[in-house]
């Protein structure tokens, strides 16, 4: 059994973004919400448009974001993320959230957080 106040449980939000939008919104999670725990990759896949149904469509490059909060967080965070990425509007990616069985505390060394 983990001791709870060392390693609290978190959460991992996955945001599934278009190209050219990751960089800026972990630019406002850093700034606005004080998020330092983010990992950012990119994957490239075909698409289909509802207009089409022959054939793979066309391929999409896509940002990938991984966010690692706590328990306490998730929700806001999660809002937060949904609505600066308009996430509801079409094409405008994916935002899946799970659980984490534990979160190893994170915080920058003092010289660094003024940059």
């Amino acid at each position: 059994m983990t001791d709870e106040k060392q390693f609290p449980r978190g959460r991992l939000i996955t945001c599934i973004l278009p190209k050219g939008t990751a960089i800026p919104l972990m630019k406002k999670l850093r700034e606005e919400k004080g998020i330092t725990a983010m990992s950012f990759h990119h994957a490239r896949g075909a698409g289909r448009s509802g207009r089409s149904r022959h054939g793979l469509g066309h391929y999409v490059e896509n940002h990938i974001i991984n966010i690692a909060v706590s328990t306490d967080q998730a929700d806001d965070i999660f809002e937060f993320i949904y609505f600066e990425a308009h996430i509801g509007e079409d094409h405008n990616g994916l935002l899946l959230m799970e659980k984490l069985g534990m979160l190893t505390p994170y915080t920058l060394p003092e010289e660094l957080q003024d940059e």
